[in-house]
């Protein structure tokens, strides 16, 4: 999905939830087929079939189903069967259709009913879905089943049964649907192809008789609105803290007759042709009158008025200019009023036809159902690639530009090797610590200070872990003078070493307290903050620390044993731990094969130890995923652009060069033919033509000249000019009023190595708390 239309709000997008709260009170009499929705997968066990099950219970049954996006596709199959074994002795048929929705809510217009009993035109399914790479709505019949039925131009009888007086259901029988149901009927009637008949039932009456007599008979769905709760849908709050996003189709674009017109509204351009039929009226009436008031009006020599008024709008200039007072005033303004009006214009038509402007997006549910869309619910695994997309055309960012190094440990039992003072071991997952053979590890060569950097899942509570990993390291106590761990709540198995703090060595006496310097996402600032999980944590300040790598493959560029120069794909690792850890390092390179030095380097010299044997590098692609979580990458917004470089930044250095290139060759002419006699002005300026170069400066600012040549070289020359100015003067307007209107800002960081030159610091955060801020930059993030 190379584009999301982004000024949705959500609290004008109140998608309709349906849920049967109390799923063991369905024991209504229903002829032929029910839906049954359930909000947690987990109620099915509540489902009372020893009620519900008798003759009157519908043949054809379907459950519309919520589970968890970490469950997986074998378990629901596994055991939703099970859970409804006991209804196929009662059910001719039953199908279920498993939504993995974020939040609690549900696209309704995925819903297929069964083939009633009174119908005979039965169409298999062809469900369309957006396409993510060609913006196209396809269609696709492998995403539901193919034994479900439209009911396309069938007539079903919908019974309803309301036991809420505020819904505004007041007779027995009446067709107008009224109240917060509306949209769920629509989606029912309109979605669901086929023309409802409804039949509102009061409760208050006899409603087992009439309920009775319409299931039996007539009725082919029937939704029990006593046991079916309406809410209002906000983004605002999470069903296991992970996004939801909405998909519509693009909306349409604007021709260009219609960018055309766009960029005055309706009022402009009614009070543009009243002006200008004013002045046309004027110059009809003035006419009529003397020459001695037309003189006065126009000015002396002026014979096309009307004409004139036409080319000073347009910028192409005057055919003669008045010498009184008077008109010359009125031309001024005329001329200024016309300069603004075509500055706003071009800038305006200019940036909408060099753009994809789209008509408004949709932005109520009503609109939803009034233009036939259909909205779907993806999970976020999905949309990595959208969020891809989007943070690349907001901020200019370029995935492939953007290596994120992941460093990990992949067999975390291979950790045998000989470390004195501290260690950072890095595991992917949460169960690999597990397998982590402390007994083959744990003797008096290994570190006394270890660190524990975890991935863990993002619905697992702070306190769930800390609980288990202190009960996984409790056999490490006896060996291990401390041990902390920093849990990590981020999506991709990729770990951010910016946030990463060493303990205080015993060759630094100057240790200060860790502080964390965290991106503000509402104020959109960077703040100081001292993290809770580190707090013990010490930073090594203004210290030197011996930094030994020990590495297996030549690939990395390592060739000496003891190089300064850190080289290969690790050059980012070191810097950071080097710059980012506040310690200055002295990195010490050994080679596999000189264990001596390692034995003697570990246990006098090295203050922190980094295998590079069982550490893998590799780059990071957002398209890769863990636990189906999005990442978020923060950066510090880039610097505005002052208005002074915005006025230069329309056209590139060439163009400025082509430009003055082009009036001083016009200049240096003037001055060459001044010098020759006044026949050959005549030729080349035409006649009464005495100031050129004012007239060349006047032209280009689109102020006219103050006498035409008659001659027909001259005028041709002023014509290839005269558009030439006005092609340079209308695209330099157009870009420079886009510029001067919008928040333009210098580039932003495209590379790691940008990122640690210009002293940043990135983190990931969960998406609970990046839910607020995600809502506000899809509002915001197309501007």
């Amino acid at each position: 999905m190379n584009n999301i239309l982004s000024n949705i709000n959500s609290q004008n997008f109140p998608i309709e939830q349906i849920s049967i709260k109390n799923a063991k009170n369905w024991s209504c009499n229903i002829s032929q087929s029910a839906l049954i929705i359930i909000d947690n997968f987990d109620d099915l066990c509540t489902f009372n079939n020893q009620t519900n099950l008798n003759n009157r219970f519908p043949k054809q049954l379907k459950f519309l189903v919520y589970v968890d996006e970490f469950q997986t596709d074998n378990f629901i199959n596994m055991n939703l069967p099970q859970k409804l074994s006991y209804f196929y002795g009662n059910i001719a048929f039953f199908q279920y259709l498993m939504i993995k929705t974020i939040y609690q809510t549900i696209s309704l217009f995925t819903i297929k009913w069964f083939l009633p009993h009174n119908c005979n035109k039965p169409f298999a399914i062809q469900e369309n879905y957006f396409d993510l790479i060609t913006r196209r709505w396809k269609w696709d019949t492998d995403l539901m089943d193919i034994n479900y039925h439209n009911f396309y131009g069938c007539t079903l009888q919908v019974g309803l049964l309301s036991n809420f007086r505020d819904f505004g259901y007041k007779d027995k029988f009446d067709r107008k649907i009224k109240g917060s149901l509306v949209s769920l009927y629509k989606i029912i009637g309109e979605k669901g192809n086929f023309k409802p008949n409804y039949l509102i039932l009061d409760p208050d009456t006899n409603s087992t008789f009439i309920l009775d007599k319409y299931s039996r008979n007539l009725l082919d769905v029937f939704i029990d609105i006593k046991s079916v709760a309406v809410t209002s849908h906000h983004v605002t709050t999470t069903f296991n803290q992970i996004e939801i996003i909405f998909m519509i189709t693009p909306s349409q674009k604007y021709t260009n007759f219609e960018k055309m017109v766009m960029p005055f509204d309706r009022i402009t351009w009614i009070f543009l042709a009243v002006t200008f039929l004013i002045a046309f009226f004027v110059i009809f009436f003035v006419n009529r009158l003397s020459f001695r008031y037309q003189v006065m009006i126009y000015g002396e020599g002026v014979k096309m008025p009307a004409l004139n008024i036409v080319r000073t709008f347009f910028g192409i200039g005057q055919a003669r200019l008045p010498f009184s007072n008077f008109p010359r005033i009125i031309l001024i303004f005329f001329v200024y009023f016309c300069l603004v009006i075509r500055t706003a214009y071009q800038g305006v038509s200019y940036y909408m036809l060099t753009n994809d402007i789209r008509r408004p997006a949709i932005t109520q549910i009503k609109d939803l159902f009034e233009n036939n869309y259909t909205v779907c619910t993806i999970n976020s695994a999905v949309f990595t690639t959208a969020l891809k997309r989007m943070v690349e055309n907001g901020s200019k960012i370029s995935s492939e530009n953007f290596p994120i190094e992941q460093i990990s440990i992949k067999n975390p039992k291979n950790w045998s090797y000989k470390i004195n003072q501290s260690a950072l071991i890095i595991v992917k997952r949460f169960n690999e610590l597990y397998t982590f053979n402390h007994r083959t590890i744990l003797n008096n060569r290994f570190p006394k200070l270890l660190k524990f950097l975890v991935y863990v899942d993002d619905f697992l509570t702070e306190n769930a872990v800390y609980l288990d990993l202190q009960q996984k390291l409790s056999s490490y106590h006896g060996d291990i003078a401390c041990f902390e761990y920093i849990m990590v709540r981020n999506n991709y198995q990729t770990v951010s070493l910016l946030t990463i703090d060493w303990y205080t060595p015993e060759s630094c006496n100057n240790p200060i307290a860790s502080r964390i310097n965290l991106f503000d996402l509402l104020s959109r600032t960077w703040t100081l903050k001292i993290d809770s999980m580190t707090k013990k944590f010490h930073n090594f300040h203004e210290c030197t620390l011996l930094v030994g790598s020990f590495y297996k493959y030549l690939k990395y560029a390592f060739k000496d044993k003891i190089d300064g120069k850190i080289k290969g794909s690790l050059v980012s690792l070191f810097k950071i731990l080097g710059e980012k850890s506040n310690f200055i390092p002295s990195y010490q390179l050994l080679d596999e094969d000189s264990s001596s030095n390692l034995k003697k380097d570990s246990k006098f010299r090295l203050n922190v130890f980094i295998e590079i044997k069982s550490v893998g590098v590799t780059t990071h692609h957002v398209t890769t995923t863990f636990s189906q979580i999005d990442m978020i990458f923060m950066i510090t917004p880039s610097q505005k652009y002052t208005n002074f470089e915005k006025m230069v930044m329309p056209f590139d250095c060439l163009t400025w060069i082509f430009l003055f290139t082009t009036f001083f060759a016009a200049f240096f002419v003037i001055f060459f033919v001044n010098r020759l006699s006044m026949k050959y002005q005549v030729i080349l300026y035409g006649e009464g033509v005495k100031m050129p170069a004012f007239n060349i400066v006047g032209t280009f600012f689109g102020i006219g000249q103050t006498r035409l040549p008659m001659s027909n070289f001259p005028r041709m020359i002023l014509i290839f000019f005269v558009y030439f100015c006005l092609v340079i003067r209308t695209a330099y307007q157009g870009v420079s009023y886009y510029m001067l209107t919008n928040d333009l800002r210098r580039p932003v960081i495209t590379q790691i190595k940008d990122l640690l030159e210009n002293n940043y610091t990135i983190y990931t955060i969960s998406p609970k708390e990046f839910v607020v801020p995600l809502r506000q930059m899809i509002e915001n993030g197309t501007k």
